[in-house]
């Protein structure tokens, strides 16, 4: 009795321990957020915030809704407008730095999902797995998402959309499901990789082999991308690169949470980290035969997928040449990968002589890691502060400052935002 209560305890310390350890990148995270995020508009906060909060209060009817679900880029961002019509008519005036909180909160109920699924995947093995999944999630390499209004709510809002979706399907009763279909729906118009959020939770139903999850995933699926794809406008006509190109640039995109920001640096040793990760991921997958998965193990797999064809169409869509360098604002996909690694690794060896060793010297360079996109992320972060308090115009995505200066007149005219940008800058200098 006595050695089962003294082992109940220290199960309790380890468990505690645990916790405050998974705590400590969030919080140096917004810390980080709390230091560089400010109340200025920046590139596209302009004509996804601004502009459409103009036409929005000017417009009535199914014109509002019209514009809600209006092609934005290659993306419709339902969701996104939503936040800011909400903010708006909730506090009477749109704030850009709550805002980015607001988008980067999002982050905190994908870890907490992510945890549940490793608990239920590692129920022996699970603390260090979520202390080191919390470390790769909130790593601040993707600080462009951390400190912008628009990109924050939209690039994590998909990935918050996926996993609550998957931790609905992951229940087998009716109203989880439907719940699951909700946001399924709703992931879809997010973000332009959405549509393929939402067909790694058809491949998770699939894989489940659960009649009632194929049903609502694949019914959603197949209304709510075609709803997505009526009169699309697409972006880009042909592929941007060489098969090689291509193939190459997801090489750095495996590895890329190992060589952020270094992609014209040492290129062969970060083809060879990718094509190793690679490897790792086919070695270590729990798929046994006829692709049949343990349901424990079955929503670290369906992440997998996810981060995956997001990848895919990122080297496709986003990436011209080797020489380019990866915007940080997609880096988290880039991120789960180690973690998933390491889990896959804790699943397939779960009692294995070398496991220690291993482990150890996984959190170790996991860790080394962390500290270097560290001091990589802050220095973006430094940079990105400046060039948003001076309005720095970006060479790659310009917009006519004529433009953005009469959108954010009519903003203040209408009441919408009304912050005079000389005074901003000299209030964060």
């Amino acid at each position: 009795m006595e050695n089962s209560m003294v082992g109940n305890n220290k199960s309790r310390f380890y468990d505690i321990l645990t916790y405050i350890f998974i705590c400590l990148p969030p919080l140096l995270f917004f810390i980080m957020v709390n230091k560089f995020a400010v109340n200025l508009p920046f590139r596209d906060d302009h004509p996804a915030i601004l502009q459409f909060l103009n036409n929005f209060k000017t417009s009535s009817g199914v014109d509002r809704f019209m514009l809600m679900v209006a092609q934005h880029n290659e993306h419709r961002i339902f969701f996104s407008r939503v936040v800011y019509v909400v903010y708006y008519y909730i506090f009477g005036g749109i704030n850009f730095r709550n805002l980015i909180f607001i988008g980067d909160i999002q982050l905190i109920f994908v870890l907490l999902i992510t945890i549940h699924f490793i608990r239920k995947a590692l129920p022996d093995n699970w603390r260090m797995a979520s202390v080191l999944m919390s470390l790769f999630i909130f790593d601040i390499s993707g600080s462009m998402n951390m400190t912008w209004a628009m990109a924050g709510i939209q690039n994590w809002g998909v990935v918050f959309f996926f996993f609550v979706s998957l931790y609905f399907y992951s229940f087998d009763k009716k109203p989880y499901l439907f719940l699951g279909a909700l946001f399924q729906a709703l992931g879809t118009f997010s973000s332009g990789n959405g549509t393929i959020a939402s067909f790694a939770l058809v491949l998770y139903a699939l894989l489940s082999r659960d009649r009632q999850k194929i049903i609502f995933a694949v019914t959603t699926f197949f209304v709510f991308t075609s709803l997505y794809f009526i009169h699309y406008v697409p972006t880009i006509s042909q592929a941007r690169s060489t098969v090689k190109m291509l193939f190459i640039n997801y090489l750095y995109l495996l590895g890329g949470h190992v060589y952020i920001g270094m992609r014209r640096y040492n290129g062969y040793m970060m083809q060879l980290l990718g094509l190793c990760t690679g490897i790792c991921l086919v070695y270590l997958l729990p798929v046994g035969r006829k692709l049949k998965v343990e349901l424990k193990n079955l929503p670290i797999v369906a992440i997998l997928l996810f981060v995956l064809g997001t990848m895919t169409s990122m080297v496709y869509i986003r990436f011209a040449g080797l020489g380019e360098v990866t915007p940080s604002r997609y880096l988290v996909y880039c991120n789960f990968i180690p973690g998933i690694i390491f889990v896959f690794y804790l699943i397939k060896f779960k009692s294995h002589k070398y496991q220690k060793p291993l482990i150890i010297t996984f959190t170790v360079l996991s860790l080394i890691c962390f500290e270097r996109n560290f001091r990589l992320g802050y220095g973006e972060l430094m940079t990105w502060r400046h060039d948003v308090i001076h309005n720095v115009p970006d060479p790659f995505t310009p917009w006519d400052p004529v433009v953005e200066q009469a959108t954010r007149v009519q903003s203040c005219q209408l009441g919408i935002y009304c912050i005079d940008r000389e005074s901003a800058r000299k209030e964060n200098q």
